[in-house]
């Protein structure tokens, strides 16, 4: 099953005294409209970026041909997570559209997943309010999420070459001599080789996922076909990068916590009940945050490398304890 079965009949029980049932409370809406807030808001980004390049240009000397490689990269990068925001924001839909409460449950850590890869913030912000219960995936992420990178880098990666090459084409910004682009004694070159060379292997690595993941609509038909040593070689390279994207965010997420803990510091010695009263307020949420980012995002770790391909989260202790206390509180009054 998809959930706990104890702790499923426990909150659906008539004689619970808190009348509570878990699988009530998925903020499946709010899911939805945060997948349509992130990607406008990284559309609103991309459009910001380019409306100034020409500023960029000229604040980097842009008859410099590293600094031109350098705009057109971050360009092509922008680009790219805006393709793979919009992306992901419609596999959460689909699967907030589709899925039952407790499967969305159960299967929270691929949501969460799908959106810390892009930078999301309030979508796994949503998964911490899901029903504090234990809960199993009845989704692999072998095979989802391996089918779901496929299509997602079949696409993405040569919009993300001709968005690094373009640039240096055609346009005012263009470079005068061509033949500097691929010149392996600059630094553009360097650039310009490994943009080229990611951007053909990925997308290699996707069409060759396509193509032999596709057949397998079914995923226990995947399963059994699951020995074969390509399938999980293929498997294993998305399972890596998907790791380290996600060691990526818990790094993110521990600089992000030590930034609101100097903002807290510093606001202590520039003095101010409010600025102090903010900050402490700041860091308050980010600790909430960072901790349920990284209890969220070592259980995907560890299911993504789990020998049966599923993922097990048990309950986090602290907010089940906090939801408690509440509960005792509100009956008390």
């Amino acid at each position: 099953m998809a959930y706990n079965n104890n702790d499923y009949n426990h909150y659906n029980n008539p004689n619970n005294a808190n009348g509570y049932n878990p699988y009530s409370a998925v903020p499946r809406n709010w899911l939805v409209m945060a997948q349509i807030f992130g990607t406008v808001f990284s559309v609103i980004g991309l459009i910001v970026y380019i409306s100034y390049m020409n500023d960029i240009y000229n604040a980097l000397a842009s008859d410099d041909l590293t600094n031109k490689a350098i705009v057109s990269l971050m360009l092509a990068l922008i680009i790219y997570f805006v393709w793979r925001s919009i992306y992901t924001a419609l596999i959460i839909i689909r699967l907030a559209k589709r899925s039952s409460d407790e499967e969305l449950c159960a299967n929270r850590y691929i949501i969460s997943a799908l959106s810390l890869g892009v930078g999301g913030f309030f979508t796994p912000f949503l998964v911490t309010a899901f029903p504090n219960v234990a809960t199993t995936s009845t989704i692999k992420p072998r095979y989802f999420l391996s089918k779901t990178m496929a299509i997602c880098t079949m696409v993405g990666f040569p919009i993300f070459a001709l968005s690094y090459f373009l640039p240096l084409l055609v346009g005012t910004n263009a470079i005068a001599n061509k033949n500097y682009i691929f010149d392996a004694s600059s630094t553009m070159g360097v650039i310009s080789i490994i943009v080229l060379t990611i951007s053909v292997s990925v997308f290699a690595l996707g069409l060759m996922t396509w193509t032999l993941f596709l057949p397998y609509k079914i995923q226990n038909d995947f399963d059994n076909n699951s020995n074969s040593k390509l399938f999980k070689l293929i498997s294993t390279i998305w399972m890596s990068i998907l790791t380290i994207e996600l060691v990526f965010i818990l790094i993110f997420s521990f600089f992000r916590l030590i930034a609101a803990f100097s903002d807290f510091l510093r606001a202590g010695e520039r003095g101010g009940l409010f600025r102090m009263m903010f900050a402490l307020l700041n860091l308050v949420v980010t600790i909430t945050y960072v901790g349920m980012v990284i209890y969220i995002t070592t259980k995907t770790m560890a299911g993504l490398w789990s020998v049966d391909g599923t993922v097990t989260i048990g309950k986090y202790e602290h907010t089940s304890t906090a939801k408690n206390r509440l509960a005792e509180t509100n009956m008390n009054v």
